[in-house]
């Protein structure tokens, strides 16, 4: 069975609230979140998510300043606050406070707090508390453990595992 509250006086849809907004398409709640946003499909919770974003589609960002940069970047999700801050790219994922902040690339996810901060390539993988960071350029690399690769500046087809490892 369903309950439904209701309360007198108050918002009657999500549009009605003052921090929130949606159309058929989209899905913004929190302050100046989506405020410039014109792409369809997207969803983003907390305060300035996605707040950048114009034509991008099909994103989805959840926690403060998450996806906040991103203007025409696609298929990204984006969990915790500032996760993909900066980023630019298509089919991202980020799990973890600023996780994937600064990257710029293509199918590249980052799990764990600070995971794949400042790096430029595509279809990377790292998992761990700020593991693959400032990667100048590579691509197709797997990282797993904490405190990663923090000084590779380049690197393809790479597999990295154990705390501290691969770091100069």
């Amino acid at each position: 069975t369903e309950t439904y509250l209701t309360a007198g006086g108050g918002a009657t849809d999500i549009n009605g609230l003052s921090d929130a907004k949606a159309s058929i398409y989209n899905v913004f709640l929190g302050k100046d979140s989506g405020v410039l946003n014109i792409g369809y499909r997207n969803v983003a919770l907390g305060y300035s998510t996605l707040s950048s974003n114009t034509t991008g589609s099909g994103n989805t960002a959840v926690g403060t300043f998450a996806l906040g940069s991103n203007t025409t970047g696609n298929l990204n999700t984006a969990n915790g606050a500032y996760a993909m801050w900066t980023s630019t790219g298509i089919a991202n994922s980020a799990f973890g406070e600023s996780a994937l902040r600064d990257v710029h690339g293509n199918m590249n996810t980052g799990v764990g707090a600070d995971a794949m901060e400042n790096i430029v390539g595509d279809e990377n993988i790292s998992i761990g508390f700020a593991s693959g960071n400032n990667i100048t350029s590579g691509n197709d690399n797997i990282i797993l453990g904490v405190h990663n690769v923090n000084s590779l500046t380049s690197g393809d087809n790479n597999i990295i595992l154990g705390s501290h490892s691969g770091n100069n």
